[in-house]
C-alpha cells in the first residue's frame, strides 16, 4: 500500500445509486465541486476522483437538502472536470503508465482501467508494456470486463492466462459460478487451453476446495464443456483437501438426534447448542394411533414437513440464506441455493424419517403400504379419485431396487394425477401408452387460483425494506441497531419521519406512497396490517397460498391487477418444484442429488449405507408428493362446492 492509499477512504467513489455510501460521497462531491481550483495540478488519484465526482453528481440522486436548482448547478459545474480528466489521461504514455498505475489508490484500480479504455490508451501502449501492467494487483480481473481491451490485447492476454495459475478461478467464476463478472476472454484461448488450465488447477496444491466442488458439480455445455474425468479428478482432490483440513480446524458441528419415549405431550424439541437439536416424540401416541390416516398425518403435525397452508417446510427460501452465506464460498450459477437453515431442516427431516420408519417397522407397519393405501383406497373413498395405482418396493429387496421402484412409482403418480386433473378420470390404456416424463413445474392443480408469487421489483423492494436485517432502514440514532428489521422497529417504538436520517427518508416516504406504512393523525409511522402480513408471508416462503387469503382478497386482487403479484395454478409451488428437481435430477441444478436418474441409469453408489440414505430421501419426497395431492384434492372438492374464492 502506498501513501495515497491512506487517503483512499476520504476520496469520492461512486459505486451505485443504492450503495449506502452514496449520501456521504454526495456531500463530499458538493464540497469538492464548490471549492476545486481548475488550475490546480492533478495527480492520478485527483483525476480519478474528478471522474467519480462527475459520475455521482450525474447519477440522478441528490441529497434531500438540495433543491433541484442546487443539484443542477452542481451537475453543470462537474462538467468542467471532463477536460481536466481527458487532458490528464491524454498525457499518459508508455514512459509513465507503469508509474501511474503504481500510484493509483487501491479503491480506484477499477476506475483506472475504465478510463484506460474510455480514452483508448491501448492505441499508444504496446503489448510489451501492457504485459508489465498485467503484473499489477488485480489488473487482470479489471481488464477482462472491457471488451475493447481484450480484443486489442488478445494474444498477450491469452498467453498470460495460460501461464498464470490464479486465472483458473476467473474462468470458473465466469462460466460456472453465480458471480456476475461480465468478463470477456480472448478468442485466442481455445477449448484445449481451458481444459489444460483447469486440469493444472485441479492437480495444484493451491486448489481451493470451493472451486473443486464447483468443477465436480459442473454441467457441461457447448460454451464450456467439462468432461467426467475432470469432474472425478476434482472430486478426489476435494476429498483429499477435506482430509487435510479436518486436522487443522474445529468445524461447527451440526447434530440432530431423534428418540421415541414416554412423554407428557406428543412432541418435544430441545436445542442443545448452535445447530444441535434433540427431537423427542411420545411413543404412546404412536402405539395408540397406528391407523394409516394418523400415521400419515404425523408428517404434518408431528414432524412438520408441511405448514398449515400445506406448503413444504423443507424447501430452500432465499430470505433464510444470510447475507454472509451468500458472500462466502463459491456458488455455481446453476446451484440449488442452500444455507445453514436449509441444511438444518434437511438433517432434521432425514433423521425423523429414518427413526419413524424403524419405529413403525418394529410394529409391523410399513410406510410403503400406507402410500399404497392412500392412492388405491383413501382418495377413491374420500374424493372419488379412482384408477390410481401404486406398487411399492418389496420388503426383501435391496435398497438399490427399492430406490428404483419408488422413483418409478413416483413418476407414475405424477402422470396419473395429471391425467385425473385434465380428464377427470384415469384411462389406463392411455396411461400405458405414454412414456413421456412429467415436469414438476408444469403439473397442473385442480383449481385455478392456487399460488401467488412476487412479480415486480417494487414488491421485492418493499419486502427488503421491511423485513431484511440488511436494510439501511433498520438503524436509527435513538435506538441504534436494537431491532432486527424496520417492521419490528415501527411495531415496537413510536417513530416519525424526522427520526430517520436524510438518506433514509426517501425510502420511508416511498413505503408510505406504496401504502405499506401509514401516518396517523399525529404523524406517527404505522405498518399497514394486511399489507405487511401478506408481504411477510411472501418474504418467509417465496409463495402465497391464495385459498387461505380470503380475509385480504381485495388487497390480493389489487396486487395481481397492478402486476406486483402473479398467479400460478400448479400442483407444486415453484419453491417445491425446485426442491423436487434438486432431489430427483440435475435438469435444473448442477448440485442436485439426482436420486431418480442415478438409480434409473445404474450410476448409484455401491455403499449400502449411502443407498439406505438415498431411499430415506426418496421416502421424504414421496411424503411431500402425497401431502400436496391431498391438499389439491381438498381444494378441488371445495371448488366444486363453490367454497373456494376467485381472484383477479
Amino acid at each position: 500500500m502506498n501513501a495515497n492509499d491512506e487517503k483512499c477512504e476520504m476520496r469520492i467513489k461512486y459505486y451505485s445509486n443504492h450503495d449506502l455510501s452514496v449520501g456521504l460521497f454526495l456531500e463530499r462531491a458538493e464540497v469538492l465541486t464548490e471549492t476545486f481550483d481548475v488550475n490546480k495540478e492533478c495527480d492520478i488519484n485527483d483525476a480519478i476522483e474528478l471522474y467519480n465526482t462527475i459520475e455521482i453528481l450525474n447519477s440522478g440522486v441528490k441529497l434531500m437538502k438540495w433543491s433541484e436548482q442546487k443539484a443542477e448547478s452542481l451537475r453543470k459545474k462537474s462538467w468542467l472536470f471532463h477536460p481536466i480528466v481527458s487532458a490528464f489521461f491524454g498525457n499518459i504514455n508508455e514512459q509513465n503508465v507503469e508509474k501511474m498505475l503504481d500510484e493509483v489508490d487501491l479503491t480506484y484500480t477499477d476506475d483506472f482501467w475504465v478510463l484506460f479504455s474510455k480514452y483508448k490508451l491501448y492505441e499508444r501502449i504496446s503489448e510489451k508494456c501492457f504485459y508489465k501492467l498485467l503484473q499489477h494487483r488485480f489488473a487482470i480481473q479489471h481488464i477482462l470486463v472491457h471488451k475493447d481491451l481484450v480484443e486489442h490485447y488478445d494474444t498477450i492476454l491469452a498467453d498470460y492466462i495460460r501461464s498464470t495459475d490464479s486465472c483458473a478461478k476467473l474462468i470458473l467464476n465466469h462460466y460456472l459460478s453465480d458471480c456476475k463478472d461480465g468478463y470477456h476472454f480472448p478468442k485466442s484461448l481455445k477449448l484445449v487451453d481451458y481444459e489444460q488450465i483447469l486440469n493444472q488447477y485441479v492437480s495444484s496444491d493451491l486448489a481451493n476446495p470451493n472451486y473443486l466442488k464447483l468443477i465436480e458439480n459442473a454441467q457441461s455445455s457447448k460454451d464450456f464443456p467439462v468432461d467426467d474425468k475432470l469432474r472425478l479428478a476434482a472430486r478426489k482432490a476435494y476429498d483429499l483437501r477435506l482430509e487435510k483440513l479436518a486436522g487443522q480446524a474445529t468445524p461447527t458441528e451440526m447434530a440432530v438426534s431423534v428418540k421415541f419415549d414416554d412423554l407428557p405431550e406428543p412432541k418435544a424439541i430441545q436445542q442443545k447448542g448452535p445447530f444441535q437439536y434433540e427431537l423427542a416424540y411420545d411413543i404412546k401416541w404412536i402405539d395408540d394411533n397406528l391407523d394409516y390416516p394418523t400415521l400419515l398425518n404425523n408428517f404434518l403435525y408431528l414432524f412438520e414437513y408441511i405448514d398449515l397452508f400445506w406448503r413444504s417446510n423443507l424447501v430452500s427460501v432465499r430470505s433464510k440464506i444470510s447475507a454472509l452465506e451468500k458472500l462466502i464460498g463459491v456458488h455455481g450459477n446453476k446451484d440449488y441455493p442452500k444455507g445453514a437453515v436449509f441444511e438444518e431442516l434437511e438433517m432434521m427431516s432425514s433423521v425423523q424419517m429414518y427413526a419413524y420408519y424403524e419405529v413403525l417397522k418394529k410394529r409391523n407397519v410399513w410406510l410403503e403400504d400406507i402410500f399404497k393405501w392412500y392412492f388405491e383406497e383413501y382418495i377413491l373413498e374420500e374424493f372419488g379419485a379412482g384408477g390410481f395405482t401404486f406398487n411399492p418396493p418389496s420388503r426383501n429387496t435391496s435398497y438399490v431396487e427399492k430406490c428404483r421402484t419408488l422413483a418409478s412409482e413416483m413418476d407414475g403418480v405424477f402422470k396419473q394425477f395429471q391425467m385425473f386433473i385434465e380428464d377427470g378420470a384415469i384411462n389406463r390404456e392411455l396411461f400405458e401408452m405414454s412414456s413421456k416424463p412429467v415436469s414438476f413445474s408444469s403439473l397442473k392443480s385442480g383449481i385455478q387460483w392456487k399460488y401467488a408469487y412476487r412479480q415486480s421489483e417494487e414488491l421485492q423492494r418493499e419486502e427488503f425494506c421491511l423485513f431484511s436485517d440488511q436494510s439501511h432502514l433498520t438503524y436509527t440514532e435513538q435506538y441504534g441497531s436494537t431491532y432486527h428489521c424496520l417492521y419490528d422497529l415501527i411495531a415496537s417504538e413510536t417513530l416519525q419521519i424526522s427520526d430517520f436520517q436524510e438518506y433514509q427518508k426517501n425510502d420511508i416516504r416511498w413505503l408510505i406512497d406504496r401504502g405499506t406504512i401509514i401516518l396517523d393523525s399525529e404523524g406517527v409511522l404505522e405498518a399497514d396490517r394486511n399489507r405487511t402480513a401478506l408481504l411477510k408471508d411472501l418474504y418467509d416462503h417465496d409463495v402465497i397460498c391464495l385459498q387461505y387469503c380470503k380475509s385480504i382478497k381485495g388487497l390480493v386482487d389489487r396486487l395481481l391487477k397492478s402486476g406486483d403479484l402473479r398467479c400460478g395454478n400448479t400442483l407444486f409451488s415453484e419453491p417445491e418444484s425446485n426442491y423436487l428437481n434438486y432431489k430427483l435430477n440435475k435438469s435444473e441444478f448442477s448440485n442436485g442429488q439426482d436420486l431418480r436418474n442415478m438409480y434409473s441409469h445404474s450410476t448409484y453408489p455401491k455403499d449400502e449405507q449411502t443407498q439406505l440414505r438415498d431411499y430415506m430421501e426418496l421416502m421424504k419426497v414421496m411424503v411431500i408428493v402425497i401431502m400436496k395431492i391431498q391438499n389439491d384434492l381438498l381444494l378441488r372438492e371445495c371448488d366444486q362446492k363453490g367454497e373456494t374464492i376467485s381472484f383477479g
